[in-house]
């Protein structure tokens, strides 16, 4: 229970913040910290229980793509439709960063389990720091593209359009 904690506060809750924002940076949207970092404590929280519940290992993926969604769809603004796309590609990227840092450590370093604690806790950091570095490019390359003056103008892409 300790190491779930841990891994809740270490690793989830920034690997869901991170995940949020990138996901509104594809939307083109704008978002104050607090209440993403509250919606990414919230997301956290929800897929951590949903891991200590004897239930098959994949559910927690469904509660994050449900619980992403709905985040997206209130926080945005945008259909369920495009909530639901965005989550995907959220997820995708976020499948890809955390196979690829998984692959590198275990060529460097060797196996790791779930079970050794902070090394797995921490091995999950380099994807948090890749996928905001890759937020980072997103909002470059839309403030680029949309730059009317000196000021930004977002536009969110929604099915309906």
């Amino acid at each position: 229970m300790k190491t779930m904690l841990q891994n809740l506060i270490i690793q989830g809750w920034p690997e869901s913040v991170a995940v949020i924002i990138f996901c509104l940076a594809i939307l083109r949207q704008g978002y104050q910290l607090r209440t993403v970092v509250l919606y990414g404590f919230l997301l956290a929280t929800a897929v951590c229980l949903v891991r200590i519940l004897p239930i098959p290992l994949g559910v927690h993926t469904l509660v994050a793509c449900l619980g992403l969604t709905i985040v997206l769809r209130i926080l945005a603004g945008v259909s369920f439709a495009t909530s639901f796309y965005t989550t995907f590609i959220g997820l995708f990227v976020l499948a890809c960063t955390e196979t690829l840092v998984h692959v590198l450590y275990i060529t460097f370093f060797g196996d790791v389990a779930y079970g050794d604690g902070w090394q797995w806790i921490l091995i999950g950091w380099p994807q948090i720091l890749i996928i905001m570095a890759l937020t980072l490019l997103i909002k470059k390359y839309n403030s680029k593209s949309y730059k009317v003056g000196k000021t930004i103008e977002y536009r969110s892409y929604d099915v309906n359009d």
